[in-house]
């Protein structure tokens, strides 16, 4: 139980990130980016190190390993670098991104966090992960319609404009024909 509340702890956390970066509150918000962040990886450790496994073929596991390996990747890509680069780091006035693997939808990192905790679970036979991705995908998908609520549609004068042409989450046919052509 305690490491789903860590990875819960760990979103709201990366709430008042974001909260902060919109206050121009810069010295005191990479403190919650690293709890936040801090508090997923020990929950998600906790998560692992739980008892609740069962069996697999070694070459599946190693499959769901590579798996989750690959969707991490895309995970950091997607959140550190793309948005980093583009709003955080080096602007004063942030700058929305809807190219790369934003042009699928206007959230790939609720898509590669839960595919990174399902390869994960499978790769380690954990019970607990795979309910994990369930439990932080919900958490993530409340943590990213509250920001578009409250924050983004008040940061990106083009938001509304990027609502209506990408969708939430999910990628469509329209956003994946749109994500190759601009690749």
């Amino acid at each position: 139980m305690t490491g789903y509340l860590l990875g819960i702890l760990g979103f709201i956390s990366l709430f008042v990130f974001d909260l902060l970066s919109f206050y121009n509150k810069n010295k005191s918000k990479y403190v919650f980016m690293l709890i936040g962040v801090g508090a997923l990886v020990i929950g998600s450790t906790l998560l692992a190190l739980a008892e609740s496994t069962f069996s697999m073929h070694i070459m599946m596991r190693i499959l769901f390993a590579i798996m989750a390996v690959f969707f991490f990747c895309l995970l950091v890509y997607s959140v550190a670098i793309e948005v980093g680069k583009n709003t955080y780091q080096y602007h004063h006035i942030p700058k929305l991104v809807t190219s790369g693997t934003y042009a699928l939808s206007r959230h790939p990192g609720v898509l590669w966090l839960f595919f990174f905790y399902v390869s994960l679970g499978f790769a380690l036979t954990s019970y607990a992960l795979l309910l994990g991705a369930l439990v932080f995908t919900l958490v993530n998908t409340s943590y990213v319609y509250v920001q578009e609520k409250f924050i983004f549609i008040h940061i990106f004068e083009e938001y509304p404009n990027y609502q209506q042409q990408t969708p939430f989450i999910l990628p469509t046919y329209k956003s994946i024909k749109a994500f190759i052509q601009n690749t």
